[in-house]
């Protein structure tokens, strides 16, 4: 029973065939010829996988659980995934020759093989079937990552269809190595078939090659054969396949064809050195300047070639080898570009003798390495092949097979090649197709010749080693300059090139020695450095390290082209080159007969016209010139005082914008091989615009004294002067120095001097004159009087340049700190009083102000106040006061507050008072700085008989009379009354208080009233 396996979404199983089929029906091609070859790409697809349950079972291996029903499935069915896979099969008409790459399933089943987590059952599937060396593996991808299962189909189990559009294999399955060692731990069941397989893929043609028409002669075609041995050529190249660019680079692969001409099969071994290698090569041919350079601008590493398929078109008798060990004889065998693309199978040219066909086997150099898309491939500079950088260029490719058993008679024809032309874009880099015939057994170079009239091509045989091929051109540049260009291709030599020198005759000169190499890459261990050109002994060498300097040095090593170049001043003649072979041996050089310079009859130099002497000013040009006769070429050489001037090299020296330094002697050395000659001395004197060392300074003088600038210049011619004010010139004013004496206000401005001569002029830096005047005053302090404890302020208004400074005195003594044009008193006191004056001061002089006199007042103020009376009425009373104050006070008495009209005096007289006159007396004494108001003085005056005090004498005095009468002063007090006792009741005006009071107080109560 069929299952299909559980497939990822997005993903089916696809029938093959019809469409493919359809695809190809186009083709005019008949496929099935065994003189057709092709290299094929395999598309959609399925791979079915079949198990054997007695099998297994028998053998203990674990059984799909999708089997274990007894119903269950013994075949799966898995989609390939044609994104992921590259398988490409090469064939001989419909027989499959070899296989690359891989394809990759999707789908699953399910294993106890115990490599899945957690203990569920293991997923095995969506598989990576790799190709290689007859073998097919099947790796898991989901939970156990090993090789489950292996297959190697015989020839008759691998089936192409009619149109090549299908590719069928069957072949039995077997437990690998890792199934059986590392998961079932049971070595013996390696190899012990489980079931069977099918893969059934989709193929389309990458590239389908049939070989060029033979042509007579061994080394223009494919026809005809040798006694001595295989003798196997490169029959026919095609299909220039592009595989990206990484950077600049860009990296291609060719399909290859070999044919054995030999009359012995040729061997074709795996796994051994006995197999061929196959190098690839790009050339160009490209116009630079006027001529044509033929360059090498590829190189591949080695396809080693192994499984010969034996196909006929290669000659008769054709007589294939049953064993793909070997090629047999006029058969061929095809490589197409993916084979010579095949990174892990691309060996290193360093490890090759080309001549012998040996190489170490595994090579030593990136044995089964990939990497980038360019890694090891045929790599080419991009904008070597850039359309618009290489107009007019034509391109060859080659293919070149070393093979391990030729003879040395048939080692001369294993390189073919045919035009290349560069097509449309792709990426960064140009899609490269072949077009016209295969030149078989021919190297590239040979395209030389016709495609570039008057070059030539020839051929150094190396003895007991290999071929070389050197091609020459000269090109007449006109102007009495050729131009030489030489290529050597080193075919198969082992022994490599390591200089080459071409004959340079007396006279010639020569120039712009160049040099071309083609860039090993890939980790290749040679060195890159190009080879220096030089001219000594007669001879223009180039040369690279010699092998016992550096073993890696970068000889032209086989399959390689070198391009060495020069321009001369002579024309082409026959000429011996010489190349120095780079590995120790006999002969160590041989020569070749190219085209070299000419030696050349010269006439000395004789000058003609010698150099001027000039005088000029600094900043402009002078040439100096010189004519001489002689053959050419004529060089020339200027010199200043002796001395070589760099670069200086021509009839004429013009020197820009001279200056004191170049001032001196200059002449001109003319040469030619047959001598030279030295022109007489020309003087250049360099004049120059005046430069002032000393500028006039800047001055402050006092008006009325004297002021002088001074310049310092110098100058050739000497140098006249002009000063000016303010920028306009002074009458006059045309020496070094100007003094102004005396100075008024009015000289003060700008000065500066201009200094000029015949080459121009400078100024000076600008003197600024500042004219100070002496201090004055304009207004002077005023005399103030105030009063004391008020402010005091003295002013001064003065003049002068440069602004004075003010000092302030009293009575002729500076005060401190009194530097401003006023001096203020906040708060006087009659010490301050006195004269003022001012002091102003400023470089040029001082004034001193008039004096001011200050009077400083005082307030009035009482200095003694009035006294207090009790009077008995009748009596007189004087209150007083004294005062102090400037000016003198004057005086108002008060009564009770209130002014007493004409009591102005410091004394205030009542000669009789009465009982109206008492009350409070006080005085207000006052001048311009203010008043002052005593204490005031109580007046009390008592009526005789007023026993109470109430200011009357009536009834109600008679108690207390009686009371003081009786009782006494102290009684008659603590009664109440509080007037004077003796005026009160001393009615008799005796002094005291008795009996004798008694009638005239009682007379006073009646009368009511005492007089």
């Amino acid at each position: 029973m069929l299952r299909i396996g559980a497939l990822r979404a997005g993903w089916t199983a696809v029938a093959v065939g019809a469409c493919a089929a359809s695809a190809f029906a186009q083709s005019q091609r008949d496929y099935s010829t065994s003189e057709s070859y092709g290299t094929m790409a395999a598309g959609a697809g399925i791979v079915r996988v079949e198990f054997d349950r007695d099998a297994m079972t028998q053998n203990n291996i674990p059984i799909p659980a999708e089997m274990q029903a007894a119903d269950g499935w013994n075949s799966f069915l898995f989609g390939v995934n044609t994104a992921e896979s590259d398988l490409v099969i090469q064939s001989r008409g419909l027989e499959v020759s070899q296989m690359t790459g891989q394809i990759v399933t999707v789908g699953e089943f399910h294993m106890p093989l115990g490599m899945a987590p957690n203990g569920e059952l293991s997923r095995v599937g969506d598989f990576a079937v790799s190709f290689q060396s007859g073998m097919i593996r099947l790796r898991d991808r989901l939970d156990v990552h090993r090789e489950l299962f292996v297959f190697a189909p015989t020839p008759d189990q691998m089936t192409l269809s009619a149109d090549a559009s299908q590719l069928v294999i069957t072949s039995p399955l077997q437990v690998s190595w890792s199934l059986a060692n590392e998961i079932l731990r049971a070595p013996a069941l390696e190899g012990v078939v489980v079931g069977s397989v099918e893969v059934n893929v989709t193929m389309s043609v990458v590239d389908w090659a049939f070989p060029a028409v033979p042509s007579a002669g061994e080394e223009g075609g494919v026809a005809g054969g040798t006694p001595n041995g295989p003798d196997v050529i490169t029959s026919s190249i095609s299909s220039m396949t592009l595989y990206g660019t990484v950077g600049t680079i860009a990296a291609y692969a060719m399909t290859t064809v070999s044919c054995n001409l030999g009359e012995a099969d040729a061997e074709w071994f795996a796994g051994t050195a006995d197999h061929p290698v196959i190098a690839q090569n790009l050339y160009r041919l490209k116009t630079v300047n006027g001529s044509k350079r033929f360059e090498q601008i590829g190189m591949s590493w080695l396809k080693h070639g192994w499984c010969a398929a034996d196909a006929p078109s290669c000659g008769s008798p054709y007589e294939s080898n049953g064993s793909c060990d070997w090629l047999g004889t006029h058969a061929t065998d095809t490589y197409g570009a993916g084979l010579n693309a095949a990174q892990p199978d691309l060996g290193p040219r360093s490890e090759v003798n080309a001549w012998a066909g040996t190489y170490p086997y595994p090579y030593v150099l990136g044995w089964n390495a990939s990497g980038n898309a360019i890694y090891k491939r045929l790599q080419v500079e991009v904008n070597d092949i850039n359309p618009a950088m290489n107009s007019g260029a034509l391109y060859w490719g080659e293919g070149h097979y070393v093979c391990t058993d030729e003879q040395a008679v048939n080692r001369y024809n294993n390189v073919t090649h045919r035009v290349i032309t560069v097509g449309s874009a792709s990426g960064s880099a140009w899609n490269l197709n072949y077009g016209g015939s295969v030149v078989a057994q021919q190297p590239a170079i040979n395209e030389w010749t016709p495609n570039d009239a008057g070059a030539t091509v020839t051929t150094v045989d190396v003895p007991s080693d290999g071929r070389l091929y050197v091609g020459y051109n000269v090109t007449n540049l006109g102007g009495g300059q050729y131009h030489y260009e030489y290529a050597i291709y080193n075919m198969n030599m082992h022994r490599s090139v390591q200089a080459f020198s071409i004959p340079i005759p007396s006279g010639v000169t020569v120039t712009n020695i160049g040099f071309h190499d083609v860039p090993y890459h890939s980790g290749e261990s040679y060195s890159g450095t190009d080879w220096p050109g030089s001219v000594a002994s007669g001879a223009l060498t180039w040369a690279t390290e010699t092998f016992a300097t550096n073993a890696n040095a970068n000889a032209l090593r086989w399959g390689t082209l070198y391009n060495f170049r020069f321009d001369a001043n002579s024309p082409p003649q026959s000429a011996t080159g010489t190349i120095t072979l780079f590995r120790t041996g006999s002969p160590g050089s041989v020569n070749v007969n190219v085209r070299g310079p000419q030696p050349i009859t010269v006439d000395p130099p004789v000058i003609t016209q010698h150099p001027v002497s000039q005088s000029q000013c600094a900043g402009q040009d002078v040439t100096f010139t010189v004519a001489a006769t002689g053959s050419a070429p004529l060089t020339y050489q200027w010199r200043f005082n002796t001395v070589n001037i760099s670069g200086a090299t021509s009839t004429s020296l013009t020197i820009t914008n001279i200056d004191a330094g170049d001032q001196g002697s200059y002449d001109c050395v003319v040469t030619n091989p047959a001598g030279s000659a030295t022109s007489n001395a020309a003087t250049l004197t360099v004049q120059n615009i005046p430069s002032i060392s000393t500028h006039p300074q800047s001055q402050t003088v006092c008006s009325g004294s004297s002021a002088t600038f001074t310049v310092v210049a110098s100058g050739n011619p000497s140098p006249v002067y002009q000063w000016q004010k303010n920028g306009v010139n002074i009458g006059g004013a045309t020496s070094s120095s100007y003094t102004i004496n005396p100075v008024g206000a009015g000289d003060a401005g700008n000065y500066r001097c201009v200094v000029s001569n015949a080459c121009g002029s400078a100024n000076s830096n600008t003197a600024v004159l500042t004219v100070n005047v002496g201090a004055s005053i304009s207004s002077h302090p005023s005399p103030q009087t105030v009063c004391a404890g008020s402010g005091a302020s003295f002013s001064v208004v003065a003049a002068g340049t440069p602004a004075p400074t003010y000092q302030w005195r009293r009575n002729g003594v500076n005060i401190g700190g009194a530097t401003s044009s006023t001096y203020n008193i906040a708060s006087t006191t009659t010490g301050d009083a006195g004269t003022y004056d001012c002091v102003v001061t400023n470089s040029c002089g001082s004034a001193t102000s008039n004096g001011a006199l200050l009077t400083v007042n005082t307030a009035a103020t009482i200095t003694s106040d009035p006294a207090n009376f009790s009077v008995c009425a009748g009596a007189g009373v004087t209150f007083s006061v004294t005062a102090s104050g400037s000016p003198a006070p004057t005086y108002q008495w008060r009564k009770n507050g209130v002014n007493i009209g004409g009591a102005t005096s410091s004394s205030y007289n009542i000669p009789a008072a009465g009982l109206g006159d008492a009350g409070s007396y006080d005085c207000v004494v006052t001048n311009s700085c203010g008043s002052d108001t005593s204490a005031a003085g109580t007046l009390a005056v008592t009526l005789q008989a007023d026993a109470n005090c109430d200011g009357t004498v009536n009834n109600f005095d008679i108690d207390l009379f009686v009371t003081g009468l009786v009782e006494g002063e102290a009684a008659w007090h603590a009664a109440g009354p509080t007037c004077d006792y003796l005026c009160a009741l001393d009615v008799n005006g005796d002094g005291s208080v008795d009996n004798f009071d008694i009638d005239p107080f009682t007379s006073c109560v009646i009368a009511l009233g005492c007089p």
